[in-house]
């Protein structure tokens, strides 16, 4: 029985926080002070560089304390007619247009939804030049519309939640070898964002961490 109901909190942390949510005056989080990356950031930018963010609703907050994790969300950035854009995956409850599963968004729009100045950006160097391939691949699902993952399943290949939509993106552009680092909790397996601080398979760009430890 605690095991079922660690799972079903589990499930309900990671449904709220892959999503953006209004200010909550209770939540121990502020919004971030960051409008938009600075051009030294901007114009380094790659096809398939990796936007993690900490949400900005109350819940994101609680999970990244069961996690021991700052961050909640994460993205593919990807260039469209000279603009940074994101391709993430989000619950339809989460959008004011209603899209369920694999979207886009801009970068600018992505990082204004960061909370409390905990924002990071790297490069997936696993495999040599492989930034156009993971955006290939990420627009596909896109293409395909994969929905959201709300039983958060890794299990599950035919729904996505935010950091599943990476960890089958890398694993089919990379022969299916997985570089995420995963965690058996409650009986779920959940994605770590920590994989992305692996220098052995991604180059850090960016960060901002306001006043969050993330050692």
């Amino acid at each position: 029985m605690k095991f079922i109901l660690g799972h079903i909190i589990i499930l309900l942390l990671l449904s709220f926080a892959c999503t953006p949510r209004q200010q909550n005056k209770y939540a121990p989080i502020s919004q971030s002070t960051i409008l938009e990356l600075p051009d030294t950031v901007t114009t380094q930018l790659k096809n398939g560089d990796i936007v993690l963010r900490r949400g900005d609703g109350p819940l994101s907050y609680h999970l990244s304390r069961v996690n021991g994790e700052p961050f909640t969300h994460c993205g593919i950035i990807f260039k469209h007619k000279n603009k940074w854009g994101v391709i993430h995956s989000l619950g339809a409850d989460a959008n004011p247009n209603g899209i369920d599963g694999v979207q886009t968004t801009s970068l600018a729009s992505f990082v204004k939804q960061t909370a409390d100045s905990v924002l990071f950006i790297c490069r997936p160097i696993f495999k040599p030049n492989i930034g156009d391939s993971i955006v290939k691949q990420a627009k596909f699902y896109l293409s395909e519309k994969i929905p959201f993952d709300h039983s958060f399943s890794l299990l599950d290949k035919d729904k996505f939640y935010c950091s599943e939509l990476l960890y089958y993106t890398f694993k089919a552009v990379n022969q299916q070898k997985n570089v995420f680092k995963i965690e058996l909790k409650n009986k779920s397996y959940l994605l770590k964002f920590s994989t992305f601080f692996n220098p052995k398979n991604f180059k850090p760009l960016f960060l901002l961490k306001g006043s969050i430890n993330l050692e």
